[in-house]
């Protein structure tokens, strides 16, 4: 995978995306699941986190993608 050039440019791109992320009310239910979910698995992300020195908030973030 190459690797990603991170300039202003795409730091104020993703705090512009960021900032303007709007959740569809919709999938609410969906996403308040997920949200208890992770929460619930937070100490076993902290502990692959802690073993890799990253936020325990990315591991979860990831897994949850797959």
């Amino acid at each position: 995978m190459p690797k990603v050039n991170y300039t202003r440019m795409l730091a104020e791109e993703y705090d512009r995306l960021y900032k303007n992320c709007e959740v569809d009310m919709r999938h609410f239910d969906e996403i308040d699941r997920l949200v208890d979910q992770i929460i619930d698995n937070r100490s076993r992300y902290e502990d692959v986190a802690d073993s890799l020195g990253i936020p325990w908030y990315f591991i979860a973030v990831v897994h949850n993608m797959e």
